[in-house]
């Protein structure tokens, strides 16, 4: 989803892989070009959410519906080169450049989505990993300070708190993670 040519534009282009055909194919395109966006699914729709755009930091939220995409609220801080997960239904998307945020999308009561902020990462993270394991979020590396890292943190959801864990045994940014 989205991302840049070989001519630095952002791009609003959308691509589906079938394993039962092996095969690519474009879907409908996202509302507004992003490049450095995150996604999950929430409620069951695919959320795609900041990114850069336009020539400047997003804030702005979509869902894919199956049939084009809708806009949703928009977060209430941008995020470029953030990470994200989803845990309990609910999209977590941490840090960005620029950003030390935490900011959740999750369903209300009348079906729709909200966001919401929870606590703040320890330093501003950009190009990390994440992934729930064991009922947590894990943040993995990223650039911090300017320089790749090696920390790894934890989100307790229930206490709405960051812990450490062991760190990684050499800098990672711009890594990926999967369970």
């Amino acid at each position: 989803m989205g991302g840049r040519d070989n001519y630095g534009n952002t791009l609003a282009t959308v691509e589906v892989y079938s394993p039962k055909t092996n095969s690519w194919r474009s879907c409908t395109p996202m509302s507004q070009p992003r490049s450095g966006a995150v996604a999950g699914v929430v409620g069951g729709r695919l959320v795609v959410a900041g990114g850069y755009g336009d020539g400047r930091f997003l804030s702005s939220a979509e869902a894919y519906t199956g049939t084009g995409w809708t806009p949703l609220p928009p977060m209430p801080h941008e995020a470029w080169m953030a990470t994200a997960c989803v845990l309990n239904g609910r999209l977590y998307v941490m840090g960005g450049v620029v950003s030390n945020k935490l900011q959740v999308l999750e369903m209300t009561e009348e079906n729709g989505l909200s966001w919401s902020c929870k606590a703040d990462l320890p330093a501003i993270r950009y190009s990390a990993a994440s992934v729930v394991h064991e009922g947590k979020v894990c943040g993995i590396g990223g650039a911090v300070n300017g320089g790749p890292s090696t920390a790894m943190l934890t989100y307790d959801a229930d206490a709405d708190a960051w812990g450490t864990a062991p760190p990684l045994p050499m800098p990672c940014s711009g890594c990926r993670a999967t369970t």
